[in-house]
């Protein structure tokens, strides 16, 4: 049994609003391909997901008006309500997500700047302290364990030696 033409009117109009709701679900992927411009792979695997999600969506939502069979209608309501607000407010989308990003871009690099010269400050500190502590460590085993040199040891040997030698010819 076909749809009547004021039911065919209404799953249009919904195809409409899918398209669009469609449209700013690609927004919301064109975000994530702005904010990772300078890689292509981000880009070809973000429009496949795309269209893998929008085709399995768009199955879904023929479901229930036309008991699975996708019609022509369907699709130019889609599309129509794709292209309307890809054209009008994606684009006022995209240039407002682009300035957000942008102005995220500089707040994180200045974030991790100011982190990276606390980090190396710390680091300039530790390694002052740690020094500090070999150096005093180092000072009390030099003390502690205070080696004679062999030269010296040798050289107590050698009086003696001579000292009982000028007694035995004495």
């Amino acid at each position: 049994m076909l749809p009547t033409l004021s039911d065919q009117t209404v799953y249009f109009l919904a195809s409409i609003v899918f398209g669009a709701a469609l449209s700013v679900l690609y927004g919301l992927v064109r975000l994530i391909r702005i904010a990772y411009e300078k890689k292509p792979a981000v880009t070809v695997i973000s429009d496949i997901l795309f269209f893998v999600a929008a085709g399995v969506l768009t199955s879904l939502f023929a479901l229930p008006f036309n008991k699975g069979e996708v019609r022509g209608f369907i699709l130019f309501g889609e599309g129509a309500g794709f292209l309307v607000v890809h054209f009008t407010l994606g684009a006022v989308f995209s240039k407002i997500s682009r300035a957000v990003i942008m102005a995220l871009g500089k707040i994180t690099r200045k974030i991790f700047k100011i982190v990276k010269k606390l980090f190396k400050k710390v680091l300039n500190f530790m390694h002052f302290i740690l020094y500090n502590i070999y150096v005093v460590i180092d000072k009390i085993l030099r003390k502690v364990f205070v080696k004679k040199p062999k030269y010296q040891v040798r050289k107590h040997q050698n009086e003696r030696k001579r000292k009982k030698k000028k007694k035995i010819l004495a």
